[in-house]
């Protein structure tokens, strides 16, 4: 054999040498993440149920999002001889796999009955609201979407959900469902002061403006709404319309230090966009 040929086999060699180790490294990586699911989601999986099942189909009322699941089994935590505190467990299998959660958070599925709309509402904003209460923003937007698709015009849904998106950081879902709610609840203030808030978040300052009138339209009594739409043109370089609206402003309340500040810059004769940046 040449010297390349022996080269060319010891490179072959290596490499499926290297192959076989990589592949023998992932199995072991997939069999310790399965066993540490395995022990979080499913830790009653060699054990007997210690109580018989009924009803097979129930929802999770924590996570109405994971669907109807099988339940497979009742666990008790301890012996209730033992006198100890004692936990009633449910093995569910989900589409997503077999999960384990308190039996009394579970809702039992009766398929001959229809599931309206308000109970779907229902549930997804319960679940919602304790998402947003735990800090998870994310989450709760997700379960709102899913309370939208049952009621789409429903306005405390699409309020949630403008919120739970805002705080998230999804600023361009937010601006979508922000949107959505304005058209829904056509008569009040609110839509259009969060859709100028996030529009200003974004950094589109004329839609920004555009929201904000529509808040100070909608809502004259509120010298917030002026001071915010006086801000927000000045930012913009509009002088006489700053002017009006920073008016509108101190005739509604005494007016604030903010409000003042920004007349003032307003007031300037050489006024451009340089001087309105924060």
């Amino acid at each position: 054999m040449s010297e390349n040929a022996v080269r060319a086999s010891s490179a072959a060699a290596r490499r499926a040498r290297e192959d076989a180790g990589r592949r023998a490294y992932e199995a072991q990586e997939r069999e310790r993440k399965y066993a540490r699911e395995r022990e979080q989601h499913d830790p009653f999986a060699s054990r007997v149920p210690d109580h018989s099942v009924v009803h097979r189909y129930a929802r999770c009322a924590s996570y109405p999002e994971w669907g109807v699941g099988t339940v497979t089994g009742i666990y008790f935590s301890s012996d209730p001889d033992d006198g100890a505190d004692v936990q009633q467990w449910a093995r569910v299998r989900f589409s997503h796999g077999v999960r384990t959660v308190p039996a009394g958070s579970m809702h039992f599925v009766d398929f001959s009955k229809p599931d309206p709309a308000e109970k779907r509402v229902e549930r997804f904003m319960l679940a919602a609201q304790r998402a947003m209460a735990e800090g998870e923003y994310e989450l709760a937007a997700q379960r709102l979407v899913y309370a939208r698709e049952a009621e789409p015009s429903n306005v405390a849904v699409l309020r949630l959900m403008t919120i739970a998106f805002w705080q998230a950081g999804k600023l361009d879902a937010a601006a979508r469902a922000v949107r959505d709610w304005a058209r829904a609840d056509r008569t009040h203030p609110a839509p259009h002061r969060f859709a100028a808030r996030i529009y200003e978040d974004i950094g589109a300052f004329d839609l920004a403006a555009e929201a904000a009138e529509r808040a100070a339209h909608a809502g004259p009594q509120d010298p917030s709404a002026w001071e915010r739409l006086g801000r927000l043109r000045v930012r913009l370089g509009d002088r006489e319309g700053a002017l009006r609206a920073l008016r509108n402003a101190g005739a509604g309340a005494g007016e604030s230090l903010s409000a003042l500040l920004a007349e003032a810059l307003a007031l300037e004769p050489q006024m451009t966009r340089a001087h309105a940046a924060p």
